[in-house]
């Protein structure tokens, strides 16, 4: 292969040595200009070339003698008659190195650290009218020159009832805990103490983690889900479970997703919404109560640039800083103040200039413009009593919140510093402070310096950080910690297989 390769360009196409690459020769004659490139990749700590693309330029009017500097890279010179009759070659040389072949070049070294792609041009007065026709050659590599694939990292986390799910850098998704319901998505019923690939799905850009089923939104805007189905969460036309991801219908422009109980929605690029599942509280937002098993769309919303899901009632962030909310509306978690369960949109009373905003179980949460937190419905308040808030209240002792999340009872927001901190029930250590006590004010999550965001479940907390590990907490029933065991924990445990 490498022989054709210089046969094609009149030079030698080299192989790298102790992490140089060769050279290679560049031809001007008979009106055509040619130029190699070589992909260079790094491999087990040594680069290695692994292919080499020849790109020929057809010369309209051949150049004369010209000097060409094409850049910082590359100096060569190129003398070609102007009736272009013969064929001349000439040494395209990269960065300054040990000439050990004064015919395939200088070799030079390659810094990439990953993969690059090096390549030899000849600028020379009047080309026009270029046209590339490309040929590409690969070059074998010894095993032991293979690189491993670099480790995808998780960036996003989503926490559900009873078990856990990481989007990766690469588009996969993992997930652990219980599997009762095929909520993890490797197509049995045996649930997992850490973190395992679901087969399958390898474009992902988004996810969400509902009671028992979960879904990722993937590139393109399409949509899979799977575990339970009993009220048709999975938007796939069935009551069907499904422990492998089944596509979900009518989704084709999604760019975020959001699950509860037994629904799921899912933001489009237009900023409208659709939703599907049980609809006993009006929770797909469609105007009645029906439920459905394919994605309906919630009508009287057509800004949003968020949306959040709890149990039973949903809520939407609006371009214009405000929120809304529909479903079940107990305690005046909707946030309109009042305590009718409402089938479409409703405003949040005094919601203006919101960052985020988060529907949890009992009370719903936002992010406000100067970092602080504010929520509403059935809160518990610092002196440690429940009371209903039918408008938003200040969260005491939060500052400078980056990121929040809403769960069953407890709430969690990261902070500028790294910290965590959560605050509500703490009967399983949800909190992550060391103890199992309540609290109505936010307190630290122990352990935890350098948080990027947080994900709240039913009685269990996950957090990822900066170093691109995570860490849970608080119930650990099935393994949905990740940590190895079933063993419960009131202070945060690494997750393993991510």
């Amino acid at each position: 292969m490498v022989g054709a390769a210089a046969a094609a360009t009149g030079g030698v196409v080299g192989t790298a040595v102790g992490g140089e690459v060769a050279g290679a020769t560049v031809c001007v004659g008979a009106g055509r200009l040619v130029v190699v490139r070589i992909a260079v990749v790094e491999r087990a700590g040594a680069r290695v070339v692994v292919g080499a693309a020849v790109v020929t330029r057809s010369v309209v009017s051949p150049p004369r003698a010209a000097n060409a500097t094409p850049t910082a890279i590359t100096r060569a010179s190129v003398n070609a008659p102007a009736a272009a009759t013969r064929r001349r070659c000439v040494a395209v040389k990269g960065r300054p190195g040990t000439s050990r072949n004064a015919r395939a070049l200088e070799r030079s070294r390659v810094d990439s650290p990953s993969i690059r792609s090096e390549t030899w041009r000849v600028t020379a007065s009047r080309l026009v009218r270029a046209v590339p026709a490309v040929l590409l050659l690969l070059v074998a590599t010894p095993a032991s020159a293979r690189a491993a694939t670099p480790k995808p990292r998780p960036v996003l986390l989503g926490a559900g009832w009873h078990h856990s799910c990481a989007l990766m850098s690469d588009g996969t998704v993992r997930c652990w805990g219980t599997n009762k319901d095929g909520e993890l998505g490797i197509g049995h019923e045996r649930s997992t103490v850490r973190a395992v690939p679901v087969p399958g799905i390898d474009d992902a850009v988004a996810l969400t983690v509902g009671s028992s089923h979960t879904c990722a939104v993937l590139r393109g805007g399409t949509a899979k889900c799977w575990g339970y189905n009993g009220q048709g969460q999975l938007g796939n036309g069935t009551r069907t479970t499904a422990f492998r991801p089944t596509s979900v219908q009518r989704v084709a422009d999604a760019i975020a997703a959001t699950a509860g109980n037994s629904d799921t929605c899912f933001l489009r690029r237009t900023g409208s919404v659709m939703c599907t599942g049980e609809n006993q509280w009006g929770e797909l937002g469609h105007g009645d109560n029906e439920d459905s098993t394919v994605p309906v769309s919630v009508l009287h919303l057509t800004n949003a640039v968020a949306i959040t899901g709890s149990y039973d009632h949903f809520c939407a962030l609006t371009a214009l800083g405000g929120g809304k909310c529909w479903g079940f509306n107990d305690g005046s978690r909707l946030g309109d103040g009042t305590l009718t369960n409402r089938s479409t949109p409703v405003g949040v009373n005094g919601a203006r200039h919101l960052r985020a905003i988060g529907a949890g179980g009992g009370a719903s949460c936002a992010l406000l413009r100067d970092r602080g937190v504010s929520c509403w419905g059935g809160i518990l308040r610092p002196d440690g009593d429940y009371r209903i808030a039918r408008a938003p209240v200040r969260v005491e002792g939060l500052s400078d919140v980056t990121t929040l999340s809403t769960g069953f009872l407890f709430n969690c927001a990261t902070r500028a510093n790294g910290a965590v901190k959560c605050w509500g029930d703490n009967n399983a250590g949800q909190l992550g402070d060391g103890t199992r006590i309540r609290s109505g004010t936010p307190v630290r999550v122990s352990g935890i310096t350098n948080a990027t965001a947080v994900a709240s479940g039913a009685y269990h907390a996950c957090a990822l950080l900066a170093d691109s590990t995570a860490m849970c907490w608080g119930e650990n029933g099935s393994g949905r910690l990740g940590s190895g065991s079933t063993a419960p924990s009131n202070t945060p445990v690494r997750v393993l297989g991510l």
